[in-house]
C-alpha cells in the first residue's frame, strides 16, 4: 500500500448504529431543516439554523452555535439522494478556508425487526486529528439522533 492510500485510510471516518426507528423516520430525519434543528449537533453545540434546498445539487448550511456563542456554518451539495436508502453530500466548514471539502455518505438498511441500521462514511479528512474530533462531534449528533427518534 503506498503512504497516499495508507494516510487516505487513516483519516477516514466509520460508524455504524443501529437506531430504533425505521429507515423512513431515520432518513426523513436528514431531510427536514426542522427536524435538523433538533439533533444535528453534538451536545453542548445546537443548531441555530439550517438552510436546505433537499434535491440532487441542492446546498445546505447548518449553523452551529458554540458554548461560546460563537456560530460555525458547516456546508455543502446534495451528491445522491435515495430516499430511505442512501445520502452523500459534500461536507466543508465554511469559517475555516484551509478545510478541505470532504464527503459524507450515509446507508440505511432496514433490520429484520424493522429497526434501522446506519453506516456512516466520512471521506477526505486532512488529518488524523480531524478524523478524531470528527468523530467525537458526529457520535454525538447520533446520540441525539437517537433521543429525537425516541
Amino acid at each position: 500500500m503506498s503512504p497516499a492510500s495508507t494516510a487516505a485510510q487513516d483519516t477516514t471516518l466509520r460508524i455504524s448504529r443501529t437506531l430504533n426507528a425505521p429507515p423512513e423516520r431515520v432518513f426523513a430525519a436528514f431531510a427536514s431543516p426542522e427536524a435538523m434543528k433538533e439533533w444535528f449537533s453534538p451536545a453542548p453545540v445546537t443548531v441555530q439554523a439550517v438552510e436546505q434546498d433537499f434535491r440532487v445539487g441542492g446546498a445546505y448550511v447548518v449553523h452551529m452555535r458554540l458554548p461560546d456563542g460563537k456560530v460555525r456554518p458547516v456546508g455543502g451539495t446534495y451528491r445522491e439522494i435515495e430516499p430511505n436508502t442512501r445520502l452523500v453530500y459534500t461536507w466543508r466548514w465554511q469559517d475555516s478556508p484551509n478545510f478541505p471539502e470532504t464527503t459524507v455518505s450515509l446507508d440505511f438498511r432496514r433490520t429484520a425487526d424493522g429497526k434501522t441500521e446506519l453506516a456512516m462514511v466520512h471521506e477526505g479528512l486532512p488529518d488524523e486529528s480531524s478524523r478524531d474530533h470528527h468523530t467525537k462531534g458526529w457520535t454525538g449528533c447520533l446520540e441525539r439522533l437517537e433521543g429525537y427518534l425516541g
